[in-house]
């Protein structure tokens, strides 16, 4: 499982794993910090891992994130998907 939107760690996403998918889940060590180069990345939301396209026997996994920019003039400005591919480590 993949998760984002951590309030003290907005650019951050997490992964946990089970051997059922309602749980308990175990926190991996690693976690993605999101590339921010114009540094306007306020929250990063709707993780979503893609199980089709992992490879290595899912030590390399690809995964989808949405994030919010600072607002401008008022409106706070959303993105569409992108896309990270990550290599786990235990």
């Amino acid at each position: 499982m993949a998760c984002a939107s951590n309030l003290s760690r907005p650019r951050e996403i997490y992964f946990f794993v089970s051997a059922r998918p309602w749980g308990p889940f175990e926190e991996l060590s690693d976690a993605v910090t999101v590339p921010d180069p114009e540094g306007k990345i306020s929250l990063v939301y709707c993780a979503f891992l893609h199980p089709e396209m992992f490879r290595e026997e899912g030590r390399v996994v690809s995964l989808t994130y949405c994030y919010r920019q600072e607002e401008k003039f008022g409106n706070p400005g959303y993105t569409n998907p992108e896309m990270l591919e990550v290599e786990l480590t235990r």
